[in-house]
């Protein structure tokens, strides 16, 4: 893996995760040690590899898997690694809420402080997955500021149908009412309706 030209492969890289892949969650201590020294300037590692990697431990669903990725996150410090950890740490973690691990709470006011937008909005996301109660209320407030851009407001209706907080629902209705992001929101919201067999109210 530390030939950085095999990123340009179309093959390789997917050989070469096949190959990796067993030891990920046998070893898990030593995969991330290995990643953190290795995936920075490694456009093979940090594109193909450390986002599989991640991917990989959480869907073992286990709670030391998890703290480990997150006590991994924390000790990066490549801009870049950083990111693409995140995303596969979002990307596991789509549709789920469950404990946050015990270094989260120190973690996220470091990554919502981040120069980087991208990672901010990530961890805002996974705050929201880690069940934090100020991100759900900052996700309803984006969601009825119709000064926010609309990616910005559905990304938050979808927070709020993983989350589905009491005091959502009636303000949301509203929204629809309203006609603002009607579309997108009520299928972002799907899910929710589907569960509280509330429906959205018709509009014509």
């Amino acid at each position: 893996m530390k030939h950085k030209e095999d990123a340009k492969d179309p093959m390789l890289p997917l050989m070469i995760w096949l190959a990796y892949e067993p030891r990920v969650a046998a070893q898990q201590r030593p995969t991330l040690d290995w990643l953190k020294d290795n995936a920075p300037g490694n456009a093979l590692v940090l594109n193909d590899i450390l986002p599989r990697a991640v991917r990989r431990l959480v869907a073992t669903n286990k709670a030391a898997d998890l703290t480990a990725v997150v006590a991994f996150l924390a000790d990066l410090k490549d801009a870049e690694a950083r990111r693409q950890t995140l995303t596969a740490l979002a990307d596991a973690l789509k549709d789920r809420q469950l404990a946050a691990p015990p270094q989260w709470k120190t973690l996220f006011p470091q990554l919502v402080k981040d120069s980087d937008p991208k990672v901010q909005q990530l961890a805002r996301k996974l705050a929201v997955n880690f069940q934090d109660v100020e991100a759900v209320r900052r996700a309803l407030t984006v969601a009825l500021d119709g000064s926010k851009k609309a990616g910005e407001r559905i990304d938050a209706i979808g927070d709020l149908a993983l989350a589905r907080p009491k005091d959502a629902f009636g303000p949301l209705q509203e929204l629809v009412k309203k006609r603002a992001i009607w579309t997108f929101a009520s299928r972002r919201a799907a899910p929710w309706r589907a569960t509280t067999g509330r429906s959205w109210p018709r509009t014509c």
